[in-house]
């Protein structure tokens, strides 16, 4: 089946201080081994991450796609 997860950052003072994996309607959650990695995943890029949210939904700027190959 799908499996899918909603991830809260959570901030303090500008650092990353916690992330919050949330159970997104009928879907699975996603299993331990792809939450370790997409927790990684958000530990390196989250800044990036938090800019683009930043461009799209307050500055309303379409962020340019990147491919990223590694981390």
């Amino acid at each position: 089946g799908e499996c899918e997860n909603k991830v809260d950052l959570i901030f303090d003072n500008g650092l990353l201080m916690d992330m919050l994996f949330k159970k997104v309607g009928g879907a699975d959650e996603l299993p331990m081994k792809k939450q370790k990695e997409a927790r990684e995943f958000i530990e390196v890029y989250h800044m990036q991450i938090v800019e683009k949210w930043k461009e799209f939904f307050v500055l309303h700027i379409k962020p340019r796609n990147e491919r990223i190959t590694k981390l």
